[in-house]
């Protein structure tokens, strides 16, 4: 039984009947399956570009964001030390009140 440049043929396995698709047929779906794909490829080659790219910004975000981080640390540890020196000057001046000092 044909229909143009195709055939119709019977299968048994599936108990339907199908129809061959000519060459050329063929030949148009894998045309068009690989300029999907190119098409495809090229986006998601894009796309790798641009996440590189926001990774390395990302990167340099949190380079900055833990050095805004261990400045009040920082300034706390220089603050503690003041403190110790300043106390350490007031009981060499005699102006800092010892344990056990009624004053």
């Amino acid at each position: 039984m044909g229909v143009g440049n195709a055939t119709a043929g019977y299968n048994p396995t599936t108990m339907a009947y199908h129809r061959e698709r000519p060459v050329a047929d063929d030949e148009k779906t894998a045309s068009l399956i690989l300029e999907y794909l190119r098409r495809l490829d090229k986006r998601q080659a894009a796309m790798h570009e641009d996440l590189m790219l926001i990774r390395d910004r990302l990167g340099s975000l949190e380079s900055q964001a833990s050095l805004m981080r261990g400045d009040p640390v920082r300034l706390e540890h220089r603050l503690d030390r003041m403190d110790a020196r300043v106390a350490r000057i007031e009981r060499r001046l005699d102006l800092a009140n010892l344990p056990g000092d009624p004053s």
